[in-house]
């Protein structure tokens, strides 16, 4: 009876071992099992595949240009005039490679990406970049500027300075795009598409003195003229001296312009700078000239004087000598 007991109890321990083995499940460490009970069979190497996608994002880049492409890919957020370095590969006709994207280019961003190649430039401008895409750059992505407005600055402010452009919505100035001197003009072709952006705004940045010149909210056409003078000065307190001269005579002026005290008779020497016929230009008084100070300016030119009186200049000014006032 005794050896009939005993064997029964070894029975049961035996089935309870097994039951406990059962909710182990499998010892590899592979299998997991959910609050509930349920075991997935999902492989430790999923959870370093994601994190390979959110880390190591990529895109492919597709040449059918019919050219070879340099290694010289550029990306820009579509915001931006700054193409920074290259960042990309090398890329023979009818080839494709994998690219990584670097850290800074965030998913689902618009960027314009650039290749510059022996043929020229191919872009492609405000892409919205994903993960895993396709980028096919193709001959109709050649791009010789012509897509791109071009306005040109007129500086009058009397001082030479950067030219700066972002579209309006942007709030990075980029990089400086050319610089213009005093009284002279340069045409800027844009980084933009004015399909993608029409309204920008436009900045001169000066370093003696240093000082900015900012238009915003300038709705920019092809071939458009914006021209700065003093009064755009972003700070009057350090404007310089300055005054424009306008030419609409219907002459000639020459350099023989003379500036004097409205109530002195003396006219002193010439200050004057040369101007043709519809012509403007800035003009720095001299240290003898008062802000607000009433003052006669002549002009002697071959067809006789053109005098105007009683002018009080203060500075940023526009003097405009017409034909009424020939003497």
């Amino acid at each position: 009876m005794k050896k009939t007991i005993k064997g029964f109890g070894i029975i049961v321990l035996l089935m309870l071992i097994g039951i406990s083995l059962t909710g182990c499940g499998d010892l590899s460490g592979n299998d997991k099992t959910d609050k509930k009970g349920n075991i997935s069979n999902t492989d430790k190497n999923d959870n370093n595949n994601d994190s390979n996608t959110s880390t190591n994002r990529t895109i492919t880049i597709k040449n059918n240009t019919g050219y070879s492409l340099g290694s010289s890919l550029y990306i820009k957020l579509s915001t931006s005039s700054d193409w920074g370095s290259s960042v990309g590969i090398w890329l023979n006709n009818g080839e494709s490679k994998a690219f990584t994207l670097p850290a800074r280019i965030s998913n689902n961003g618009i960027y314009d990406l650039r290749y510059y190649s022996s043929s020229g430039y191919y872009t492609k401008y405000y892409i919205t970049i994903n993960n895993g895409m396709t980028l096919t750059f193709t001959s109709s992505d050649y791009d010789d500027g012509s897509k791109n407005p071009k306005i040109t600055i007129k500086n009058l402010s009397g001082v030479s300075f950067g030219c700066y452009v972002k579209p309006s919505s942007a709030s990075d100035w980029g990089v400086m795009l050319e610089s213009v001197s005093n009284n002279s003009s340069k045409t800027i072709t844009l980084p933009f598409l004015l399909t993608n952006f029409s309204v920008f705004d436009i900045q001169m940045r000066s370093s003696s003195p240093n000082n900015t010149y900012t238009k915003n909210n300038v709705t920019v056409s092809n071939g458009m003229t914006v021209t700065y003078t003093p009064n755009d000065s972003d700070n009057p307190n350090i404007i310089s001296p300055v005054i424009i001269i306008q030419n609409n005579t219907g002459y000639s002026l020459g350099s023989s312009l003379y500036i004097k005290l409205s109530t002195s008779s003396d006219w002193g020497s010439s200050v004057g700078i040369w101007l043709d016929n519809g012509e403007s230009k800035a003009f720095t008084l001299p240290a003898r000239i008062s802000n607000n100070g009433i003052y006669d300016l002549r002009y002697y030119s071959s067809s006789g004087y053109f005098t105007k009186k009683n002018v009080s200049l203060s500075y940023g000014m526009t003097v405009t000598f017409t034909y009424s006032d020939k003497e």
